[in-house]
């Protein structure tokens, strides 16, 4: 907006979909430089512009293979509110600030709503006057649960401005500790792990819980890589597109993962969903509809002569269940049996006759539709690299094997 200096973040990221290194400078219309910016985590960044009325900006990118890119910035707004959250860890508090345009209270002090909620319960709410360019609230966060908050700021007739998301982590997760009678067990011995559940304030905890045993010298494992269930519903769920690497920001906190978590908040924080929608109750139809447990079988019967067959008869059978239903073709030779449960190793055979009961026509199955697939946003897990995958499991085979033959333990064998 113009006048009023924020921040800004960006992404870069390549064909394959991973974010990729770059830096650069913003120019303005008159080609003076503004701000520098380099990406610092898995491509992204921010920089910082205070837009100036009649003038545009661009942003000059350079790669890491030396190439260049001009990308010319949206136009700024010429009047309206900005808003700043800083999250800082260190002192369990929230900086908000709100900055305004002179037309926004050039005739009097306004009033703006700021509102901060998680998972739909409201954590923070409260009134603020206008009356200059900055105003600052600042909030406690030491008691609110961990995962995003969202702030939404209102205008006073209810109207959402701008939003901003922050990620929350708070000790208050649950401490898990495994414990076994023994480091070393021999070969198929019986081995008892004893769990010791509690929760952030040390209160015992009771809980179902499953566990799975990975030799990590056969599959080795990155914790950075892994998606856990406190990363997959904290985080992955709530926002949109791809996120390289997820528990790389919670399964050793530091201020530099915080850091970096809070650039993905302003790079990928994109509501999905619109306030003016929700506040009017409109309803929103879902954007696939339910996949259903049941199958159509339709087709077409057709005489020898490649006409169709009105009013004949097609019937259903599977001798396994004792199954038996039948229909009649419409004018166009169409047949449909509904809302059939078909299960693996249900087999069924179709016969036609026509309406006088002659057998010499064909019956055409219509191919049953796959169901819509959406792209998968995930694409970039996805390793083609079979042999460096496998590498660690053909090295420890091959340590096994040679630790055998230095104890005599391979068979030898001749022709």
């Amino acid at each position: 907006m113009n006048g009023v200096r924020s921040r800004v973040g960006f992404k870069a990221t390549g064909a394959n979909g991973l974010g990729m290194s770059v830096k650069g400078i913003i120019l303005d219309s008159e080609n003076k430089e503004i701000d520098k910016f380099e990406t610092a985590y898995r491509g992204m960044g921010y920089f910082h512009l205070k837009p100036e009325e009649g003038k545009t900006y661009q942003a000059k990118i350079t790669y890491s293979d030396g190439s260049v890119n001009v990308l010319k910035l949206p136009e700024a707004a010429k009047s309206g509110y900005t808003l700043s959250v800083y999250n800082n860890a260190a002192t369990d508090t929230i900086l908000v600030r709100i900055g305004a345009s002179s037309s926004a209270f050039e005739s009097g002090s306004q009033f703006v709503s700021l509102v901060a909620q998680t998972n739909g319960d409201i954590q923070y709410a409260v009134n603020i006057p206008i009356s200059k360019s900055i105003s600052s609230v600042l909030i406690p966060a030491k008691n609110i649960q961990s995962g995003i908050l969202q702030f939404t700021l209102f205008s006073k007739f209810g109207d959402p401005l701008n939003e901003r998301i922050v990620f929350i982590q708070n000790n208050d997760q649950m401490d898990l500790k495994l414990s076994c009678a023994k480091t070393e067990y021999s070969l198929r011995e019986k081995v008892e792990v004893g769990v010791e559940a509690k929760d952030a304030g040390g209160k015992h905890l009771n809980g179902n819980f499953s566990i799975s045993v990975i030799n990590e010298d056969v599959v080795p494992s990155d914790e950075d890589d892994e998606n856990s269930i406190y990363a997959q519903f904290l985080l992955s769920s709530d926002i949109r597109g791809y996120i390289e690497k997820p528990n790389y920001y919670f399964h050793n906190p530091t201020d530099e993962t915080r850091t970096n978590l809070d650039l993905l908040m302003l790079t990928q924080g994109y509501r999905r969903f619109v306030w003016k929608d929700l506040l009017l109750a409109k309803q929103i139809l879902p954007t696939y509809s339910a996949e259903k447990l049941v199958t159509n079988i339709t087709g077409k019967l057709m005489s020898l002569g490649n006409k169709t067959i009105a009013n004949g008869k097609v019937t259903l059978i599977n001798n396994k269940i004792g199954l038996i239903l039948d229909t009649l073709t419409d004018n166009n030779g169409k047949f449909k049996f509904s809302n059939l449960l078909i299960t693996e190793g249900i087999d069924f055979t179709i016969q036609g006759r026509t309406n006088k009961n002659g057998k010499k026509l064909e019956i055409l199955i219509d191919k049953i539709q796959p169901l819509d697939m959406t792209p998968n946003k995930n694409i970039g897990d996805i390793n083609p690299d079979i042999p460096k995958l496998l590498k660690a499991s053909i090295e420890n085979n091959t340590k096994q094997d040679l630790d055998l033959q230095k104890h005599g333990y391979l068979g030898r064998g001749s022709n």
